[in-house]
């Protein structure tokens, strides 16, 4: 079964990896957004799929954003997964930089690099297999991705590019292989915050990943309470559907979600479960709105009527 589960993540090298907390951090996907968030923040998360199947696709993301000023950004991406033998490691480091047009309307761009490398479990396959023998030396790739997002006030577009190069395993001596292609996988989301009351906002999030074989797009929708606790739901094209939830405690975030079987695929989906742990630490950006303190100016401030009622007789 492991061996089985490798050759089918060979066959979807080029997809992008399956991430149900992209409203949370999409930073994962669009090296922009490192510039977003007005202090630093260390994110991690960690995706089982199929629990109970041997050599279902496991997969861990640790990424750090700062803001260096109001309008640069840096960040680094830490990706590990393992399907089947095949273990997959890559990092990343990314700059942004912010055009701010208004105090709430911007257009961010980001660019981001660096390496990965594909190993194999060579106890758990036959080396004299000639396609096996290909893969066991570990075989280096180029990292890199390219996007931007645009904010105005609470509606916010993303674009980006997450594979700028080709991810054909090669062998480490051959990588001159290596292509550029930066339109081979596109991802674009669409999300608008709604007040629906003092308490309460409400996140509808579309989110679409094209790549040379597929298009698939993907429904959010989040609740938020009090901005310390959402629940929600997202639904993605022929894969199924997954329940969101998770709170904040100060600086800190904890996020869950969990996937639904489907009448298609049952036994894929079934028992998936993703977890994200998020911190913000330092100081926040200069000029960051502190917020406005009620004065009561009673008895400072009178009017006019007030003063020719209430003067002094001598």
């Amino acid at each position: 079964m492991p061996v089985l589960m490798a050759w089918a993540s060979l066959g979807f090298s080029q997809d992008v990896p399956l991430y149900n907390h992209y409203f949370n951090n999409p930073f994962f996907y669009n090296p922009s957004y490192s510039s977003a968030k007005k202090q630093a923040e260390v994110s991690l998360l960690y995706r089982q799929q199929w629990t109970g199947i041997e050599g279902a696709p496991k997969f861990t993301n640790l990424t750090l954003t700062a803001p260096l000023s109001k309008k640069i950004g840096v960040g680094l991406n830490l990706y590990n997964s393992t399907r089947g033998v095949i273990t997959t490691n890559s990092a990343q480091v990314s700059l942004s930089y912010k055009v701010m047009f208004t105090e709430q309307t911007h257009l961010s761009f980001g660019l981001s690099a660096g390496a990965g490398r594909n190993s194999v479990d060579v106890s758990q396959v036959d080396p004299t297999d000639p396609a096996i023998a290909r893969l066991l030396n570990s075989s280096f790739f180029l990292e890199g991705q390219a996007g931007f997002n645009f904010q105005h006030s609470n509606l916010n577009i993303g674009i980006s590019m997450p594979q700028f190069f080709d991810r054909s395993i090669v062998d480490s001596n051959d990588l001159q292989k290596v292509g550029i292609n930066p339109l081979n996988t596109t991802v674009a989301s669409a999300s608008y915050k709604f007040q629906i009351s003092p308490l309460i906002i409400f996140q509808p999030l579309v989110l679409n990943k094209l790549t040379a074989k597929t298009n698939q797009w993907e429904g959010y929708g989040i609740a938020y309470y009090k901005d310390t606790f959402w629940l929600g739901g997202l639904y993605r094209q022929n894969y199924g559907a997954a329940a969101l939830l998770g709170f904040k405690i100060s600086l800190l975030q904890i996020g869950y979600s969990y996937e639904f079987a489907t009448t298609q695929n049952t036994q894929l989906i079934f028992n998936t479960h993703e977890f994200q742990v998020s911190l913000r630490f330092g100081k926040e950006l200069a000029g960051a709105k502190a917020p406005t303190k009620k004065t009561n100016n009673y008895g400072i401030q009178r009017t006019n009527h007030y003063k020719k009622t209430h003067r002094r007789k001598y």
